[in-house]
């Protein structure tokens, strides 16, 4: 079973995302986890903040969606739950068209992963409302 050229930018994209947010917020990371050990004499907020620090949530159209497969691997390479790491959180949407609106204005939805040509059909369909989303959404 091959690759669309899509299916193969998406999942390039998603992975330079997520390289590229591991080496950027490292030295934070890194700064915070001086400061305190892990876990330890931390309060119920703090241990909120910090686990909430690590996650990114991507958004696939669903289960048998090859997407989904690629994001779950991206997940078992990528996941690192100390506080220094980056938890991938795989979120079953419902469709392209559903995941670009998630991304864009569904709290702690950071990621998603969708074909480009609902990136045009959304902008037909509203143009106001999504006049600018190829700056929006890389």
């Amino acid at each position: 079973m091959g690759l669309s050229s899509a299916t193969a930018r998406n999942l390039f994209v998603c992975l330079s995302f997520l390289l590229s947010l591991t080496f950027l917020t490292a030295p934070l990371r890194s700064a915070l986890a001086q400061n305190q050990r892990p876990g330890v004499g931390l309060s119920y907020d703090e241990k909120k903040r910090q686990v909430n620090d690590i996650a990114v949530t991507v958004v696939v159209s669903g289960i048998s969606c090859t997407c989904a497969r690629f994001t779950e691997d991206i997940r078992n390479v990528v996941n690192d739950l100390g506080p220094e790491g980056i938890r991938v959180l795989p979120v079953l949407g419902v469709g392209g068209l559903q995941n670009v609106n998630d991304v864009l204005f569904l709290k702690n939805i950071d990621m998603g992963v969708v074909d480009e040509d609902n990136l045009r059909l959304l902008k037909k369909k509203d143009p106001a409302l999504y006049a600018n989303i190829e700056q929006r959404v890389q």
